[in-house]
């Protein structure tokens, strides 16, 4: 057996499954099957399907946290930083829409809204998601103030508010398989911002 590509291939098919069903509905045996692998090979890598998806979940955002970091830290004005920060977004979801054939929303919230609060070992993993992708939005609200599109006391309620708007959007465009919902995403953050949708 080759152990690195067994669990490779057992973390991602298990990210697969989470993107394009849920964790709910997602069993050991279902993972085994699409990997093509024997459950004894499951359990020699992980002693429950929460640790799998704890670790597919934790790998997936490490590989995507410095390119959101990228966009948010850099100094670059805020109107490009949103349009990069969406753009990624929608490219995301549309790279996945494509390989499973329908808009599959996000992974995080999808775990998060099912488990994360009965479930230790994926809220660990979900909530400071979570918590950093909030801090992106605070930061863009504080970007806004700086260059005079809000008030310096209009930051913790706009932040909350792009927050707020990110989960939605994304659950939305879920619900409805439409990606045009994300698509059309930096054009609510100019207005919340005040900023003119001009190039």
């Amino acid at each position: 057996m080759d152990r690195p590509n067994t669990k490779e291939r057992l973390l991602r098919t298990a990210l697969d499954l989470i993107w394009a069903e849920s964790y709910g509905f997602v069993s050991v045996g279902d993972i085994c099957k699409k990997a093509g692998l024997h459950k004894g090979s499951f359990y020699h890598f992980f002693k429950s399907k929460s640790e799998l998806a704890a670790s597919a979940l934790s790998i997936f955002w490490k590989a995507l946290e410095p390119k959101l970091d990228y966009i948010i830290y850099s100094h670059e004005p805020l109107k490009k930083k949103i349009s990069q920060l969406c753009d990624t977004i929608y490219t995301l979801h549309k790279k996945k829409s494509e390989q499973f054939g329908f808009v599959c929303g996000c992974p995080y919230i999808i775990v998060g809204s099912e488990r994360a609060h009965i479930d230790k070992e994926l809220g660990a993993v979900v909530k400071p998601i979570f918590d950093q992708r909030a801090k992106y939005f605070f930061q863009l609200a504080r970007d806004a103030a700086h260059e005079k599109y809000i008030k310096p006391g209009e930051v913790e309620s706009k932040a909350t508010l792009l927050f707020a708007s990110y989960l939605g959007l994304l659950i939305q465009a879920r619900i409805n398989n439409d990606l045009t919902i994300l698509k059309n995403m930096k054009n609510f953050y100019y207005g919340a911002l005040n900023i003119k949708n001009k190039k």
